[in-house]
């Protein structure tokens, strides 16, 4: 299975701090959700709970600490092998990774 990281970045090479992004522009918002839906997205922790509607079709959170998250389709991995082996067995070809800046 392939892992592809999408990454929000502008023109100066200025990516999002502090779990924000510094720019709000809805077409990047909706080229963004547009390339992920369909499949499994990766996260980490904080970065998953930053969502009220996470993108993709299943969620795989990364963690050191094993928890519970909220969504039939959202599971718990403590590292990559395990983020493979659950998109394995979704039966997918490819998830892509959103962050945060632990991943």
């Amino acid at each position: 299975m392939e892992l592809v990281s999408v990454a929000a970045v502008s023109e100066n090479g200025v990516i999002g701090t502090d779990d924000e992004v510094p720019w709000d522009l809805p077409e990047d918002k909706r080229q963004y959700r547009e390339r992920v839906a369909g499949h499994p997205t990766v996260f980490g922790r904080r970065t998953f709970e930053m969502f009220d509607d996470p993108p993709g079709s299943a969620h795989v959170v990364l963690s050191r600490s094993e928890r519970e998250f909220e969504g039939e389709d959202t599971y718990h991995a403590s590292g990559v092998e395990e983020t493979v082996e659950i998109g394995e067995s979704l039966g997918v070809d490819r998830a892509y990774v959103l962050g945060g800046s632990g991943i």
